[in-house]
């Protein structure tokens, strides 16, 4: 990452010097093509100022046969009407011959003439009409120190170019270990968080402003990650301790039946009590692989519009029987639609009813009602659940009396609950001591 943001700042730089350097190249260029072309046009004037005089042309003639101390700095050369030469400056025919010189017009016409040895002219033709007599007026201007500047000036900015790129590299590379250095101090922070200390957190107050959304999404990912392990971690236990009952139950009974011969009716009662052994450890599995498979999101949901009086109707037949071996009456009431898979919310409310059924008194009743909106109530008047164990009626295991964990595994509401988040719905309990216990359940409209 360092080495990207030190190329991208340099080539930045560097993009930004060469496009000032030939800008500025080229703004000198132009302002010298303009002060020579100025200048050859004053000269065009200024001759043909001379020859509108009388005896201009001989004037003229006699200024340009003249020697010039360190030689011309241009050359002039004049035409009569007839095409002969009326007078020129020496030397011209070396310098710029006159076929370099562009079609004379009415207004003047120039361009830019590169000679050999190194020389360098701008040359300018024009016809002009003084003193009633047509002349054609070349002028060269020697453009050679003006060549010797612009090469100068490419090497400096060449130069300036190369020194600010190094520069700007140094800058660079100065700017990003600074500027990376919290990055680098998260890193190592980061990397001291192991499994025991999941509790440690990065914090918002050291970190520059920047990298603080960052820390803060971190601590939050913590939280959950923390959370899950924790909730991992007791389930782990809670499983071994859930599973090892059963496995004890049935090892014990094994060794007890080998102790000695025993009749077939013997073994037929260690194998019956190892059925229900077999039974509840098989309930516990197909539990645990549900809720496995709705924490993953892998379990399949068919929502669709239920008579959910119907639905209830069905369980409570279901468990008529039960419900009068407790001595419990069981009642339905209510009508309305629920938008729910079918198998999943019968599997959500027989958990309830039977957790209803198996906690209510004798002689006492468990109601199941339905209502408009998709709410499913079951209501009992049993013993009611302590407000201390409510919050934690729907972890995995956990059960209120633990005296009685041979009537459940206790995933019976971690279940519903799983069952409700897969349909968008959530499920409530309310409970007081002596009076019974209420739970609802919410499936989206």
């Amino acid at each position: 990452m360092e080495a990207r943001l030190m190329m991208l700042f340099t080539a930045g730089t560097a993009a930004l010097l060469i496009a000032i350097s030939v800008t500025l190249y080229v703004a000198i260029l132009h302002y010298m093509k303009g002060r020579a072309d100025a200048f050859l046009a004053d000269k065009i004037q200024d001759t043909r100022t001379h020859l509108d005089d009388p005896d201009g042309t001989e004037d003229v003639a006699s200024q340009l046969a003249k020697p010039i101390p360190g030689g011309p700095v241009y050359w002039l050369r004049i035409f009569g009407g007839k095409g002969n030469i009326v007078a020129e400056t020496r030397g011209i025919d070396e310098r710029v011959p006159s076929s370099q010189f562009p079609v004379a017009t009415d207004a003047m016409s120039g361009r830019d003439f590169r000679g050999g040895r190194g020389n360098w002219f701008s040359v300018a033709s024009q016809t002009v009409t003084a003193n009633r007599k047509k002349f054609l007026i070349q002028v060269a201007e020697d453009r050679r120190p003006d060549r010797e500047f612009l090469h100068e000036l490419r090497w400096i900015l060449r130069g300036l170019v190369l020194i600010g790129i190094l520069f700007s590299a140094g800058m660079a590379r100065l700017a990003t270990r600074r500027g990376l250095r919290p990055l680098a101090a998260m890193e190592r922070a980061v990397a001291r968080i192991r499994a025991p200390q999941l509790n440690a957190r990065l914090g918002t107050q050291q970190w520059p402003r920047e990298l603080a959304p960052l820390a803060a999404a971190f601590d939050e990912m913590m939280d959950r990650v923390e959370e899950s392990f924790t909730r991992l971690s007791q389930f782990s236990a809670d499983l071994a301790h859930e599973l090892r009952t059963p496995i004890a139950n049935l090892r014990g009974e094994a060794e007890v039946a080998l102790t000695k011969s025993r009749n077939a009716d013997e073994y037929r009662q260690v194998i019956e009590s190892s059925m229900e052994e077999y039974g509840r450890l098989t309930a516990m599995t197909e539990k645990l692989l549900f809720l496995a498979r709705a924490d993953a999101e892998e379990a399949e949901v068919k929502p669709e519009e239920l008579d959910g009086r119907a639905a209830i109707d069905a369980l409570s037949e279901f468990y008529e029987p039960y419900a009068e071996e407790l001595g419990v009456v069981l009642k339905c009431d209510g009508k309305g639609q629920v938008k729910a898979d079918a198998i999943l919310l019968r599997r959500a409310v027989a958990n309830l009813i039977e957790n209803a059924l198996r906690f209510t008194p004798r002689g006492k009743e468990v109601l199941v009602e339905v209502t408009d909106g998709g709410v499913v109530k079951i209501k009992d008047t049993g013993s009611g659940i302590a407000p201390e164990h409510l919050p934690r009626v729907f972890d995995r295991f956990y059960q209120v009396d633990p005296s009685r964990r041979e009537a459940g595994t206790g995933l019976g509401l971690a279940l519903v609950k799983s069952i409700m988040k897969l349909h968008g719905g959530t499920v409530s309990i309310t409970s007081e001591l002596g009076r019974g216990t209420e739970a609802t359940l919410k499936f989206p409209a």
